[in-house]
């Protein structure tokens, strides 16, 4: 312990976690005294116990200083005005104390993992990272989520839990990158008999591999690696962090203390750094101020909405026996058995907790009534629902197993005949039903996030240390603000929970503020936009709690009723269903009885090696039985309960998989050339005859990487460096593998756009990441040499465009053009008989079943067509008894068969018109030949943070127009029990009216206003520069005005009307126009929304549409959408007037200026806020100057500068840092909680790419548009069209060129810069955001900050790349910020730790200098 030499008198270092208060007395002698207690309320209560303790301890040797560090100190911090030490920069001292030999840290604590790299001169005096990485606001990989799960299994988490894990044999796998996903796995494991063990285990490995992809992404530690934080105290994740990352016993270092290691850290820190407090500050501490935040309506206890005491079963006098039918609901929280008389009258019924062990329940509950009943019953007949319904079925013989879903709904028509809808919300899922005259019309679940269930609920009481049943409603009804929490994931809300019990709100509001978010997620994300009737049933285990019962009334304004029985709602329906079944057929039921407490069974696991997916199967045998089987994915231990008999007749998948096999390697070379490896995922789904019969003909052999299995699937997840999709993921596992196969090539092209394919669209896009693939890729193989042939191609523009683009791949293999040209038009001609193969092969597939419903897989052929990516849906299908076809094959074009069922080719452009990504063309074609044609059910597959389908998905919607539609979302996480849950319930509610209904094709078209004379123009507020465009129009005659400021009421008012699943600035948009009608200068008729748009690729281009559908939906009449279009370089403002045009550009020019301005000013003003009174003041002349007819803009500049060069201040010494990304997050002050403002207080100076650049990007793109189209006169437009707007910028801006920082780089040289890392064909912000930041660092920037929305997808690309652009620079300090929720998304942690960072980079590698 020398390295405690530097202590010359002794800290107490505390660390306030998230769950636990750390401690420990460091001196230069050691360190003593170590305390580690968990936090139930209070924060403040449990830091004074702690002082208290080590009073009554130490005595009269208690040290005089303290120091303070961790998630749940900064409002103890704030009350006291107390200097905190940064966590990140405590744990690694704490590392380097502990063991000095470390270069990394991994740490996971309560709520927090995080990854460091010690600089090679770190010292415990003079600590310095080289770099770090944390997890987002999300608790998902640390100690809470395996606390929760212990707990759900009832084990010890210090002890059972790591013993038991360590002694798994078979460890299955859990998704580990989201905790709610892995609640699914979890389930799903528990319901097929996989022992704890296993399950304990599997969730351990989960967590490490979790690590090694989302917070690692594709680095490799230094070793050796000191494993230090809570979870440290678990053997079992230690070992499983030893194996998942490949590391001998002494290349992770456990230390005894590693869990305090934060605290032992901020005692060092707070010494070494002046960042102690005196002992008698902390003592005096009282309290800390409550938050005050505005907050939501109080709760009342509905008690009306209750029934009246249940009656109890009397059984007949005469000791007759009463015949009953049992129903059994197995859920993931808890069991429930009922049993129902003859006629419906409820005997007895039991709930009881799963705990994880189903069959366990089971026997438990049937033992119960056994003694209550005896043989005063006699059991007709039985059926199972839940997620464990097979597995119970088939072990106690019930006769009929219905899904929770079509269960649940018979229950509350059972209990209430009247019910038009259904709430249900158990332990893990939601659901909601819409009935007809007793018939289900509609119905959905949550997906796979559990943010709105019972088990939510539940862990939010245990983390505030008070008990679920009647203390948390209590509470609840006690509080007088609730806690405005929002509705989001699940373990973003549990984040938020935290802060506010650290920040000092109280139980109460917790409590009430839990209920309405529940509540509100469960609305918009399960409910979204779908039908609330008025006789509205609210049932399961959850409706238990009178405090979400109460929230449901608040929030929807009806008079939502809790049946007798809510929490057995599911077992009574699947009752009632085999009462209703034996009367129809009087069967023999298959129950082995209630007297079976004492069954003897019996639980295998084994790995099937029939194929590369290695199933882990279990095998569940009852003694003197036969074995069941379950894990598997194919029919090879299926056996008969639901199989169709002729279910193999029925999965044109197969078909189509072996049709697509034959045009592969079709026309081998005679002599080959070498191996082209290509990657089967993403557009090869569908175009691999192309590029197979291309590179044949080239003298090429292929190499396809194959199905997708869980091993590719793994893999492709650890070498991604963001999050993206899941199909993106596992592509990186297809390229991996090939290239572990040892491919000469591995051929992976940026495609553009596709061939048209009957579409008469302008533009044909592929999704930006599809495009972005081979640069994906060497970003997460960077550090090795791939040998990638990556051409950029536009198949849409056709052959000779697509030669001249291949020609340089050519080339560089020797091949001349001849014989490229040749391959080309072979490649063209095998793609055109695949096409026209398929279609013939569905076509005759429809005609051989066209007396049974038909399903179509509505997808991507990459995400629809593999079946590691389906989940086997098409196979599902079939084994219940309906043929499905994909998407792909419909006859949407005219082929060789024709047929009167094709739609022509103009139908769904002219209602989809601005459809610019060529899947959502098909999808929304697709749509509409399925709603108009009787018996096709559409089963639409989609993956969580697809960007297209967050919109896509709304147009679908309306297409069907109430017909049946089923939603799929997959991921990684492997649970299929959801999936067959819902695919099972929409068979039950659309086959019986499938062939009845047929849709109107609706049309979502943007209500576009032209004429703008007459009406008033409401400019968002995205940034200062609405103001000049708001000035331009009151100049040009129309009048205009900037809405305001986006604040939490747009969010509010946002994620009311939309799913959840859209980009921030699309919420945030969404409700500037909902406020537009509460505003006083809004007159109905005479307001016009002010919203661009774009030709794409990203979702930007579809804003007013989405937009527009929102407005009809909320029957909002009398606003308007004014979209100026950047595929035409806007040239709808130019046709208001060139001058107008120009006024615009001039005010967002002079904005700019005066932001940079402002933002070099501000970090050093002697007189805080005189910069932004200066800055306020200029805004307010320049909005004149620019409305009046005389005007001086150039002088007006002079003058500004000067202004701002008065302002007293120090000289700039701060840490510059260039801040690029999403453009909207980048500029508006409250969508990103106005960061510029925190890193300035942090000893930063920001700059920030400016609102021109887009500008002169989009005439740039509109001159290569015009070029690609010979359109000639159309490009030099364009061109002087930007040397005019480069003048402008130049004379308006020159003032300030004196500072080097204000003078901006020509859009063609952004471009370039980022040419080494993304192709510039690539359109929209992802190239800029790379270009710009490469050129911020080119001018000396010490560090980049890339904001985005949550699931961005250029923000995602930037993301995946920033890994290989920090290497080229020296690891520059990178920071990516996601926001979906404005300043709570921000981590103050993160910011300090890479402001110090650049501040250390910076002195190495030195900045350029600037003048103010």
């Amino acid at each position: 312990m020398n390295t405690l030499s530097v202590m010359t008198s002794p800290v107490l270092g505390v660390d306030i976690g998230s769950v636990a208060v750390k401690a420990a007395l460091v001196s230069a002698t050691g360190i003593t005294h170590p305390v580690y207690r968990r936090i139930d309320g209070s924060a403040l209560d449990v830091f004074r116990s702690l002082l208290a303790s080590y009073r009554e301890t130490l005595g009269n040797a208690m040290p005089g200083r303290l120091a303070l560090t961790g998630r749940g100190v900064e409002s103890l911090a704030a009350a006291g005005g107390w200097p905190v030490v940064n966590e990140i920069f405590a744990q690694g001292t704490g590392a380097l104390v502990l063991e000095p030999a470390a270069r990394s840290v991994i740490d996971i604590g309560g709520n927090d993992a995080a990854w460091l790299a010690l600089s090679e001169n770190a010292r415990v005096d003079a600590f310095s990272l080289a770099s770090f990485a944390t997890n987002s606001r999300c608790a998902a990989g640390t100690g809470s989520f395996l606390d929760q799960q212990a707990a759900r299994l009832g084990l010890s988490i210090e002890d059972e839990f790591s013993r038991m894990a360590l002694s798994a044999e078979n460890i299955p796998h859990i998704a580990g990158r989201c905790s709610v996903f892995a609640k699914s796995d979890m389930i799903h494991l528990q319901q097929i008999a996989t022992p704890d063990r296993e399950i304990v285990a599997g969730l351990c490995q989960a967590m490490a591999e979790s690590f090694r992809s989302d917070i690692m992404k594709g680095r490799i530690p230094d070793l050796p690696v000191a494993f230090q934080g809570g979870v440290s105290r678990n053997q079992a994740m230690a070992h499983f962090l030893r194996k998942v990352f490949q590391l001998e016993e002494e290349q992770l270092l456990v230390n005894e203390l590693g869990h305090l290691a934060g605290a032992i850290g901020a005692a060092v820190r707070g010494h070494c750094d002046g960042k102690c407090i005196p002992l008698a500050d902390a003592l005096a501490l009282a309290s800390i101020p409550v938050i005050e935040e505005g907050g939501l309506l109080p709760l009342k206890d509905p008690l009306e909405a209750y029934p009246a005491q249940e009656e109890k079963f009397v059984f007949p006098e005469d000791g007759a026996t009463v015949d009953v039918f049992l129903g059994i609901d197995i859920g993931s929280v808890s069991t429930n058995l009922v049993l129902l008389d003859s006629v419906g009258r409820l005997v007895t019924k039991r709930y009881l907790p799963t705990a994880g062990r189903p069959i366990d329940a089971v026997l438990e509950g049937l033992k119960d009534i056994q003694e209550e009943c005896g043989a005063r019953v006699r059991v007709l007949g039985c059926g199972t629902t839940g997620s464990g319904r097979y597995l119970i079925a088939d072990l106690f013989g019930a006769d009929i197993v219905k899904n929770e879903i079509t269960a649940q709904a018979r229950g509350a028509l059972h209990l209430c005949p009247d019910t038009d809808t259904i709430f249900e919300i158990g332990g893990q899922d939601s659901k909601y039903v819409a009935i007809d005259n007793g018939v289900v019309t509609d119905f959905t679940m949550n997906k796979a996030c559990a943010a709105g269930t019972g088990s939510f609920i539940e862990e939010q009481a245990n983390l505030m240390g008070i008990p679920i049943r009647r203390v948390f409603a209590e509470r609840a009804f006690a509080s007088s603000r609730p806690a405005p929490l929002g509705q989001r994931c699940t373990v973003f809300i549990e984040s938020d929970v935290v802060r506010r019990m650290a920040e000092g709100d109280s139980i109460e509001n917790l409590s009430a503020g839990i209920a309405y978010s529940v509540v509100k997620n469960y609305l918009h994300r399960v409910v979204e936009n779908r039908r609330i009737g008025t006789r509205v049933l609210f049932q399961g285990g959850t409706a238990s709690n009178h405090a979400v019962t109460a929230a449901f009334r608040s929030v929807t304004g009806v008079d939502v009723r809790v049946p007798p029985h809510n929490d057995v709602t599911g077992a009574i329906g699947m009752a009632a269903i085999v009462r209703e079944a034996w009367m129809e057929a009087r069967f023999t039921s298959g129950f082995i009885g209630l007297a079976c407490g004492d069954l003897d069974y019996s639980i295998r696991t084994f790995v099937c090696n029939a194929c590369a997916n290695k199933c882990q199967i279990r095998e569940v045998r009852r003694e003197g039985g036969v074995p069941f089987f379950y894990g598997h994915r194919c029919e090879r231990y299926e056996h008969s309960r639901t199989r169709a008999p002729d279910a193999d007749q029925l999965d044109f998948f197969k078909e189509r998989t072996r049709i697509l096999e034959r045009y592969t390697n079709a026309s081998p070379p005679a002599e080959s050339r070498g191996k082209i490896g290509i990657p089967m995922a993403l557009s090869f789904y569908e175009t691999l005859p192309f590029w197979s019969a291309f590179w044949n003909a080239m003298g090429y052999d292929i190499v396809t990487s194959g199905p997708t299995t869980r091993a590719i699937a793994t893999v492709g997840i650890d070498r991604s460096t963001a999050e993206t999709c899941f199909p993106v993921k596992v592509f990186h596992g297809h390229a991996s593998s090939l290239l572990d196969a040892g491919v000469d090539y591995l051929f992976v092209p940026s495609v553009i756009n596709m061939a048209l394919d009957g579409s008469s669209s302008e533009h044909n896009f592929n999704c930006t990441l599809v495009q972005s693939a081979p640069f994906l890729l060497r970003s997460a193989f960077r550090g090795r040499e791939i040998p990638l042939l990556d051409p950029v191609v536009h198949m849409q523009y056709g052959y000779r465009r697509v030669i001249r683009e291949l020609e340089p791949l050519a080339k560089s293999l020797g091949i001349p053009r001849q014989r490229l040209a040749r391959a080309l038009a072979r490649a063209w001609e095998a793609q055109r008989l695949w096409r026209e193969e398929l279609a013939r092969e569905a076509l005759a597939f429809v005609e051989r079943h066209r007396d049974r419903p038909l399903a179509v897989i509505v997808s991507r052929p990459y995400n629809g067509c593999d079946p590691g990516l389906n989940l086997d849906i098409p196979r599902r299908l079939a084994e219940n008894g309906i043929p499905a076809l994909p998407l792909e094959s419909l006859p949407l074009t005219h082929v060789a068969s024709g047929g009167a069922d094709a739609l022509s080719r103009q139908d769904g452009d002219e209602l989809w018109g601005n459809m610019y990504w060529r899947y959502g063309q098909r999808i929304m074609r697709g749509l509409e030949w399925i709603a108009g044609r009787p018996g096709t059910l559409p089963v639409y597959i989609t993956n969580f943070s697809c960007g297209p389908d967050s919109f896509l998905l709304h147009y679908a919607q309306e297409i069907m127009a109430g017909r049946p539609l089923l939603v799929l979302e997959l991921d990684e996480h492997s649970a299929d029990a959801g999936i067959v849950t819902r695919l099972e319930a929409f068979l039950d509610s659309a086959v019986p009216r499938a062939w009845n209904e047929v849709s109107r094709i609706t049309p979502v078209q943007v209500k576009t206003q032209k004429t703008l004379r007459g009406k008033k123009v409401w400019v968002p507020n995205m940034s200062d520069v609405a103001i000049p465009i708001a000035a331009a129009f009151r100049r040009a005659g129309i009048e205009a005005e900037v809405l305001p400021e986006p604040d939490s009421r747009n969010i509010e008012l946002g994620r009311k009307i939309t799913s959840g699943k859209e980009c921030y600035p699309l919420v945030l948009t969404a409700g500037d126009i909902f406020r537009i009608a509460e505003m006083p200068g809004h007159v109905p008729g005479k307001s016009v929304f002010f919203m661009p748009t774009t030709n794409g690729p990203c979702r930007f281009g579809e804003y007013a549409r989405l937009q527009s559908l929102l407005l009809q939906r909320q029957e909002l009449e009398g606003i308007e959408i004014f979209s100026p279009n950047s595929g035409t370089g806007y040239g709808e403002l130019r046709e208001l007037s060139m001058g107008f045009y120009l006024d615009i550009w001039k005010g967002m020019v002079c904005t700019d200026t005066l932001q940079k301005a402002l933002h070099a000013t501000r970090p050093y003003e002697t007189n805080p806020g005189q910069s932004d009174a200066v800055y306020a003041a200029c805004l307010v002349e320049l909005e004149k100057a620019l409305e009046s007819k005389k005007r001086d803009l150039a002088g007006l500049m002079k003058d500004f500068r000067a202004r701002f060069a008065a302002i007293p201040g120090r000289e700039p010494d701060g840490v510059l840092v260039g801040m690029v990304g999403e453009i909207y997050v980048r500029t508006n002050r409250f969508a990103n909680g106005d960061v510029i403002r925190r890193l300035e207080q942090l000893g930063a100076e920001v700059v920030f790419a400016p609102f021109t650049e887009w500008s002169f990007y989009v005439n740039q793109l509109s001159m290569q548009n015009n070029l690609d189209q010979k359109q000639y006169l159309g490009a030099a437009g364009d061109w002087l069209r930007n040397r005019i707007q480069y003048s402008i910028e130049s004379r308006l801006a020159a003032p300030f060129h004196q500072d080097n920082l204000f003078e901006e780089p020509e859009i063609r040289d952004v471009l370039e810069a980022a040419g080494s890392f993304i192709d510039q064909r690539i359109r929209g912000e992802a190239v800029l955001t790379v270009g710009k930041a490469v050129d911020f660092i080119h001018r000396g920037f010490a560090g980049i900050v890339n904001v985005m929305p949550f699931s961005c997808m250029p923000g995602l690309i930037v993301s995946a790349l920033a890994p290989a652009i920090r290497e080229r620079y020296h690891d520059i300090p990178w920071l990516n910020l996601v926001f979906e929720d404005s300043a709570s998304d921000i981590d103050q942690m993160r910011l300090e730790a890479f402001v110090e960072q650049a501040r250390a980079w910076q002195e190495q590698f030195g900045r350029r200098k600037h003048a103010r």
